[in-house]
């Protein structure tokens, strides 16, 4: 029996004092958090949402089975964000996508959901796409089933409620979710953030993007927690490694499945915002970083030197992989080898770029960040 034709869905219950030394942690660690971003120049505090929405327009996408290209995903968000005027080139609408809801969602952070808001979220991920039997803009008006078509493992992970409750459902969901959205006791408002998204979910009103837009949901509810818009790192957290990413999708099943107490579900989603925002915090150092890097190394920097050096830092905390090698310099800085190998060389030297370990004769380079004891000075 799924939870949707449980008669007392969907007053969700739970315990919680369960939850309370954790949900403190994590407003303890929210607080730390903004007040670093607070802390930092307004062109630092711009680049660390930025590299936030970049890594979440690609891991949310990932989660649906969508590989996107990082560089177009960055050239969407910083065009759509205004921090560009160079209309991207790229042909993936995904990546337009995608880059257009999360910042609809830091731009909506205070107002209230809706229908239209919802709706146009969704057809912000769908539309332009070869999916012609997917409605836009709309609610679904047929049944889902999502299962294992495997001979000798047929099973079925997921149904959802039957389309002709879905409007009905989602003006209950919406009332709910709006009229709480004042709530002063920021446990309670971490916890909604939780409701939301497993609610959502359970309904399932689009025909395609629901993962998305109900983790932007998750999104736009922990703004309202923390009082300040946020893209809170939810899918780069899920998406760790392969068994974060399986673990996702067994605690929404065992969820769905099970009755109406919602408290093992909300343990790992309280736990999920954690590890998101330990990620936040990687992403601040990197930025803080960053801002070091340029103070120190800015003038010394010839034009094509400045255009490899931001390339590598566009790839964000995870880094350029494989490091830059005179080949890669070649394509990026479109010089000649000499060229390229004469200011790599010139970097070295002056301690901006430092070789890989083990790279052998075809020599990579990685950015030579400061340190976070020497990082943390511009603080």
């Amino acid at each position: 029996m799924w939870i949707w034709e449980k008669k007392d869905w969907p007053n969700f219950t739970y315990d919680l004092s369960r939850h309370q030394g954790a949900l403190d942690r994590l407003v303890t660690s929210s607080k730390e958090i903004f007040g670093r971003i607070e802390a930092l120049p307004s062109e630092a505090q711009s680049d660390a949402l930025i590299d936030m929405v970049v890594s979440e327009a690609i891991r949310t996408s990932f989660i649906e089975g969508q590989d996107l290209d990082r560089v177009s995903v960055r050239a969407s968000v910083r065009y759509l964000a205004g921090l560009s005027k160079v209309k991207p080139l790229t042909k993936d609408q995904r990546a337009n996508g995608i880059s257009a809801l999360l910042l609809d969602v830091i731009k909506r952070w205070n107002q209230p959901l809706s229908d239209e808001i919802l709706c146009a979220w969704q057809s912000e991920i769908v539309s332009g796409l070869s999916l012609s039997l997917i409605a836009s803009g709309d609610y679904r008006f047929d049944d889902v089933v999502i299962g294992s078509t495997v001979v000798g493992n047929d099973r079925v992970y997921f149904q959802a409620l039957p389309p002709d409750r879905v409007e009905h459902e989602m003006t209950d969901f919406l009332k709910w979710y709006n009229e709480n959205s004042n709530e002063e006791r920021l446990g309670l408002s971490i916890i909604r953030a939780g409701i939301a998204h497993l609610w959502f979910e359970t309904i399932h009103p689009f025909d395609d993007g629901n993962g998305r837009v109900g983790r932007a949901i998750a999104d736009h509810a922990l703004s309202q927690a923390f009082g300040h818009p946020i893209i809170s790192g939810l899918s780069t957290a899920i998406t760790q490694n392969k068994s974060s990413r399986k673990k996702y999708y067994d605690e929404l099943e065992k969820a769905q499945t099970g009755d109406l107490d919602i408290d093992n579900w909300l343990s790992y989603f309280i736990t999920v915002v954690s590890e998101a925002q330990a990620y936040s915090k990687q992403v601040l150092d990197f930025v803080i970083a960053k801002t070091r890097y340029y103070e120190s190394y800015r003038e010394h920097l010839n034009e094509r030197q400045n255009k490899v050096i931001a390339r590598m830092f566009d790839e964000g905390v995870s880094g350029f992989e494989g490091g830059i090698s005179a080949k890669k310099y070649m394509r990026i800085g479109d010089c000649a080898k000499a060229t390229a190998t004469r200011d790599l060389q010139t970097l070295v030297s002056i301690e901006a770029i430092k070789p890989l370990p083990g790279a052998g004769r075809n020599t990579s380079y990685e950015l030579n960040l400061p340190t976070k004891d020497q990082f943390l000075k511009i603080l």
